[in-house]
């Protein structure tokens, strides 16, 4: 049996969560009602309770393998704001905000957080699966590591292509996926390996 067959098998660990209780029809009219703002009152000012609840939910947002690459900046000091409203040209919605959150993309910082998901798993009492540890501790860096100057990306990606051209990657066929991991994790090791191999022949 294959080690990717964490990506295919369903394991039932016994855990359930329900799902909460919405009311529907006040959560549909919140969607129906949702506004881009161009423009703000100027006597009308944000508690920051509200704004810290709202960064707080806003860490909640999906993403890929929980490794959250974001980070959100509160700009609250008035010669930064105004530094800040220069940056966004002076548009209405910039100039006119009572405060500004930047949400700044990083994506580098994926591995620290897979490190943190590592960490947080064994403080916990009750262990998560084999397979969890598994893939933040080898699938993970394999997926989201890009190397240097993207050299490994650039590899996954032809690698990727060719097992296409083979027909050994097909699209929304499941039973060739734990073939398709199992293949394609042999071809990136055995390319790491030649790059590791040259880099010690060259003195890199």
């Amino acid at each position: 049996m294959s080690k990717f067959d964490l990506l295919t098998k369903i394991t039932d660990t016994g855990y359930r969560e329900p799902a909460a209780i919405i009311d529907s029809e006040n959560f549909e009219k919140l969607v129906q009602s949702r506004r881009s703002v161009r423009v703000y009152l100027e006597d009308e000012t944000i508690e920051d309770e509200i704004v810290e609840k709202c960064l707080e939910l806003a860490l909640l947002a999906p993403n890929s393998s929980n490794l959250q690459p974001w980070e959100f900046y509160w700009v609250k000091d008035p010669e930064k704001l105004d530094q800040l409203k220069k940056f966004c040209v002076s548009q209405s919605a910039a100039r006119t905000a009572p405060t500004i959150i930047v949400a700044v993309a990083k994506l580098a910082t994926w591995d620290r957080n897979r490190k943190l998901m590592v960490d947080l798993f064994n403080e916990q009492v009750t262990k998560p699966s084999k397979g969890a540890y598994y893939y933040y501790q080898k699938i993970a860096k394999l997926a989201y590591n890009q190397g240097f100057l993207n050299w490994f990306g650039t590899i996954k990606r032809v690698l990727f292509f060719f097992q296409r051209l083979k027909g050994d990657i097909v699209p929304g066929a499941p039973t060739s996926h734990t073939h398709n991991c199992d293949s394609i994790y042999i071809m990136i090791m055995r390319c790491v390996g030649t790059v590791q191999r040259m880099r010690v022949f060259s003195g890199c």
